[in-house]
């Protein structure tokens, strides 16, 4: 696992790779990213398992007898994970943890570094559990039994006038030394756990109201708009031209395809070819210069516009966007700042390390695991972070991935159209 980790965090510190120049060699990265069954195989190489690695019978039952050295049942999921080379859910993953007797911080990880999902969610009473009986060393019958004492979340629970924050909740069981503490608590208390993900949206709306407020008349995303008419995108009909509207509870089309440095033009095209809703996600799939990891749960505009008006939406949606959001809030601020009147920009290198910092910070905060490097997604942040210009160079890598798809894109807007 430190082999795979390295090698990604070596390409990670821009050692003059040109992705423009050369997409293959972009390409190549993306394929040396290890499947789900590849990691599970280097976490077992880890923890005990010194047969053929190719088999994957003997693996299946090198589990099944770490279940039952431990007193514990494997699930069917956990049985058929290499038939089905399909990453486990956290609540499976949580389980293997437990059977092969890893401690709190090692859990984290193999959340972080195996699964590349959430581990913990201290805002969910099997979240809190689990967090609990690792860091005091209990089973996970131990754990099981806790949540099978802890009252249904009702929609007729009282609401809640002071909302507990992860740190807050963390603090809390962190003191706790029996599990009828824990029991108490989690009861008392049941209506926070109606919802989760506070911290998240707290900071992803931070983000958003920090790009959209005004200084001197016109907001972050404004300026920035002004300097890629002028200098980036000259002949492009999107930038600079058209006034848009700015507001705390809704993103536009323009605004969601200005991350990726992609204007209108190619915004109707890719929604014209695909007939769907004003995203990028259709250009994403099926692309070998896009992982399937990264492509899950990616940014939309209507799962932004969900966080803002506060529904439902899953960890990993927060996650991805919470990464972005600091990364182009950091970036954008610097660039507006700091560009020079021939339109060029170069990042100091301590900024580039205080970005890395800056987007662990939130989620960290938010109770996710900071960035790594062997995360498909994470890496993209991560390569163009360490580079002279991140945001060129982000937006350098969203242009391959959208040359790669436009050939299908020209093809299916003239399906669409009957232009063929």
């Amino acid at each position: 696992m430190n082999s795979y980790s390295e090698m990604f965090e070596d390409i990670v510190n821009y050692d003059d790779e040109d992705f423009v120049e050369n997409p293959e060699k972009l390409k190549n990265i993306v394929v040396s990213f290890r499947d789900a069954a590849g990691a599970m195989d280097s976490f077992l190489l880890m923890h005990g398992y010194e047969g053929n690695v190719d088999d994957a019978d003997a693996k299946r039952k090198f589990i099944e007898k770490v279940f039952l050295d431990r007193g514990m049942k494997p699930s069917r999921e956990i049985k058929e994970f290499y038939r089905k080379n399909e990453r486990l859910s956290a609540d499976k993953g949580i389980e293997l943890c437990f059977a092969f007797g890893l401690s709190l911080s090692e859990t984290q990880e193999f959340f972080r570094k195996i699964l590349l999902i959430r581990g913990l969610d201290l805002h969910t009473i099997n979240g809190i559990s689990y967090y609990f009986c690792l860091k005091n060393n209990f089973t996970f019958d131990e754990a099981s039994r806790i949540i099978s004492e802890i009252k249904s979340v009702s929609a007729d629970d009282k609401d809640i006038t002071e909302i507990f924050y992860t740190s807050r909740i963390k603090d809390d069981v962190d003191g706790f030394k029996s599990s009828d503490e824990l029991i108490a608590y989690l009861n008392e208390n049941i209506s926070q756990f109606k919802k989760n993900n506070r911290t998240a949206r707290k900071n992803i709306l931070f983000l958003w109201k920090d790009l959209i407020s005004e200084k001197n008349g016109k907001n972050l995303l404004e300026r920035e708009r002004e300097i890629l008419s002028k200098y980036a995108y000259e002949n492009s009909e999107d930038w600079g031209s058209i006034n848009l509207e700015y507001r705390a509870d809704a993103i536009s089309y323009q605004t969601y395809l200005q991350f990726f440095g992609y204007d209108l033009s190619k915004g109707r095209k890719i929604q014209k070819a695909f007939n769907k809703e004003r995203t990028i996600n259709d250009i994403l799939k099926d692309n070998e210069f896009f992982r399937i990891e990264a492509e899950k749960e990616f940014p939309t505009r209507s799962s932004l516009i969900n966080i803002f008006e506060d529904k439902n939406v899953k960890n990993e949606t927060y996650r991805k966007w919470l990464i972005l959001l600091s990364f182009y809030r950091f970036w954008v601020k610097e660039v507006v700042n700091t560009t020079g009147d021939e339109g060029y920009f170069e990042a100091e290198k301590d900024d580039n390390l205080r970005s890395i910092e800056d987007m662990n910070r939130y989620l960290i905060e938010s109770g996710y695991p900071e960035l790594y490097a062997g995360n498909p997604y994470d890496w993209f942040f991560m390569y163009s972070n360490m580079s002279a210009d991140p945001l060129s160079t982000f937006r350098q890598i969203f242009g391959i991935i959208y040359e790669n798809k436009e050939a299908e894109i020209d093809r299916l807007c003239g399906e669409n159209t009957g232009e063929l």
